[in-house]
């Protein structure tokens, strides 16, 4: 129970991170909304954490990824970020693999994450 119907900005940040997790961006959205202002002012994570969610919402895929790298998370959204790390990725191959039949090694790997080489690896 949340004294006074608010929650912890824990349990906001790792709501809004699973929700990304999920791809739930109208949800994600609708709580960032929710979250009262002093909570979203004294939390550096959860800002951080909406901050990837909008990169999300801009489907700027390698700001997703130096969005999620140039935080230093808690040890309850963490691994929440990797995994969301790991299936935008997943994603982005799969767009790239429906959308291209020719795509430059330099924008393949930005649009996955990864350095060139390990991009260029994960084709093959």
């Amino acid at each position: 129970q949340a004294p006074g119907g608010i929650a912890t900005p824990l349990v906001y940040g790792q709501l809004l991170a699973l929700y990304l997790l999920h791809n739930d961006m109208n949800n994600a959205r609708y709580l960032w909304k929710r979250i009262p202002p002093a909570i979203k002012s004294a939390n550096a994570e959860l800002g951080a954490v909406w901050s990837v969610g909008q990169r999300i919402w801009q489907r700027d895929f390698p700001g997703i990824y130096t969005t999620i790298s140039a935080h230093q998370w808690s040890e309850t959204i963490q691994p929440i970020m990797e995994a969301l790390r790991d299936a935008t990725r997943r994603r982005a191959f799969g767009l790239v693999s429906q959308a291209y039949t020719s795509i430059v090694a330099d924008d393949f790997a930005a649009f996955v994450g990864l350095p060139v080489e390990e991009a260029v690896k994960g084709t093959l």
